[in-house]
């Protein structure tokens, strides 16, 4: 029985490592649609001073400020922007709530809630990837 030589079998393994690769890395040339499409949406009972901070279309940080709940944005963020956060606090009525929840292409990707103690409450969605 004659055994491969030691150049034919490092040229087999390439042949084999390439065809692994190249296999591994499907291109997606068909992204799900919406997906760069982010919306951030809060709601509960709060009433009073609430700080918003997250990602603007572009990635830059954006700070604004509300007084009451409802709230929601929607963002299509640009290719560039590669995750996205948010954060809010504010202060109000100790047993106020307030629920965040992020959907990414229309599908909810999380949900937070917190109740206000000590005047005080906080809530933040994870940060994800796009």
């Amino acid at each position: 029985m004659k055994f491969m030589s030691k150049r034919n079998l490092m040229q087999v393994f390439a042949v084999l490592m390439l065809t692994f690769s190249l296999l591994a890395c499907k291109k997606d040339d068909d992204p799900a649609p919406g997906g760069r499409e982010v919306k951030f949406e809060l709601t509960g009972n709060v009433v009073g001073t609430i700080a918003l901070v997250y990602p603007d279309a572009n990635g830059a940080q954006k700070s604004e400020i509300i007084t009451s709940l409802p709230w929601s944005k929607t963002l299509t963020y640009e290719s560039s922007v590669n995750t996205v956060y948010f954060s809010c606090s504010g202060n109000g009525t100790n047993g106020q709530t307030a629920t965040l929840k992020v959907y990414v292409g229309g599908k909810e990707k999380s949900s937070n809630s917190s109740t206000i103690t000590n005047i005080f409450f906080s809530v933040n969605a994870p940060t994800f990837s796009l």
